[in-house]
């Protein structure tokens, strides 16, 4: 049995109930359409696999400097009291209301006041893992989202307390910052991580989102997912050290497809490369140790089913790149035709009016000659009588 990963306090879990995952379930669906109106690059309306890196994209153009933010220690140091209430506001702002409707504390406060007694920590802090939390801690920071949309008009994108701001300026940055702080401290007793704010221009400075790195104006894999990854990939490795060819794969081809549909929307070529030659690498290994080869070429791995992180990512480059438009060919000139070796029933058509054109004209320039000959005698009889 793999061993349970447990955070270092003061992060906890507790078991999930029924009417926790009841509870959950109701917020949800009550904030997730509210939320998606007026803020649509939050993580509670559901990201695309290419979400972040098209807003970074677009935005970036219009809005070329950064803040990014991240709370310390949200989840042991929020207060319930903030929880409750904040989940009131959120919603009352949402419905662009002056109050609270009757029929959500009805329905909800009841509820959210026996959640928040039932935990086992007096006060401050929410179990990680469970649902309610993951659904009641970023809708408590709406309203101070909402207010910064107001204030700053600046797009952004939320992941649950991390935050990437897109600014005019550096200036804006640093407004944000100083504003962002103290809204923070007055509202919820809460502080920005220090050691992870950054700021500067997209185009000069490194910043590190959701699993992204965006360097350049290029979206890459922060270093810190790779080495994950890779990680993943041994853990497998050990694990299944007795298992047949065939469930094996199984795994590892999940874990690859998994991180290459996620990433394959950046400019990964390189790193995709690399690391298909790190999981090669490793595969053969795995088979040498379990006796069932001694030598599997790049082309055998393909045969017996391992998939490739660069295979997704030129699938979606040749399904992005645009179709080639068939040209209309150019109407073939007459004399192509006539000197064509076998004439079509078309040319031959041609050539036969060609010839009866040619006789017609040929008549009448005759006609002509002969009215120009009775013309010239007439002349010459009338100079005889008058001569």
């Amino acid at each position: 049995m793999a061993k349970k990963v447990i955070k270092p306090a003061p992060y906890y879990s507790t078991p999930v109930t029924m009417r926790e995952q009841t509870l959950a379930t109701d917020l949800r669906d009550d904030f997730k359409d509210k939320i998606a109106r007026s803020l649509p690059h939050h993580h509670i309306v559901g990201f695309k696999a290419n979400h972040i890196v098209s807003f970074v994209s677009e935005k970036k153009v219009k809005y070329p400097f950064f803040l990014k933010v991240d709370i310390a220690k949200f989840y042991p140091c929020v207060r319930h009291l903030d929880l409750i209430v904040n989940a009131q506001v959120a919603y009352r702002d949402l419905i662009h209301s002056d109050y609270v409707p009757k029929s959500f504390k009805e329905r909800y406060l009841a509820r959210l006041n026996g959640w928040c007694n039932d935990l086992p920590i007096i006060d401050r802090g929410i179990p990680i893992g469970s649902p309610v939390s993951a659904i009641l801690a970023p809708v408590m920071l709406v309203p101070l989202w909402l207010d910064i949309k107001a204030r700053f008009h600046c797009p952004f994108i939320i992941y649950m307390d991390d935050v990437l701001f897109c600014c005019r300026d550096q200036e804006q940055c640093t407004e944000l910052y100083t504003w962002l702080q103290n809204e923070l401290t007055v509202r919820y007793d809460l502080s920005l991580n220090i050691k992870k704010v950054k700021s500067g221009r997209f185009s000069a400075e490194n910043v590190d989102f959701c699993g992204w790195r965006f360097a350049g104006g290029y979206a890459g894999i922060a270093p810190d997912r790779i080495e994950n990854f890779k990680q993943g990939i041994l853990k497998e490795m050990k694990r299944s050290k007795y298992e047949t060819i065939q469930s094996f794969l199984k795994r590892i081809n999940r874990k690859i497809d998994g991180f290459g549909n996620y990433y394959k929307h950046g400019a990964v070529r390189k790193e995709f490369e690399n690391l298909d030659v790190f999981v090669r690498g490793e595969m053969r290994r795995w088979l040498n140790g379990t006796g069932k080869s001694k030598a599997y070429s790049n082309q055998k791995l393909n045969e017996i089913g391992l998939h490739q992180l660069i295979i997704c990512y030129e699938k979606l480059q040749n399904k992005q790149r645009p179709k080639k438009i068939a040209r209309p060919q150019p109407t073939p000139s007459l004399s192509s035709r006539t000197t064509a070796a076998t004439a079509s029933g078309y040319e031959i058509s041609l050539i036969n009016h060609q010839i009866d054109l040619l006789e017609a004209i040929n008549k009448k320039f005759t006609e002509m000659l002969s009215l120009q000959r009775e013309q010239t005698n007439y002349l010459r009889q009338i100079a005889v009588i008058t001569g």
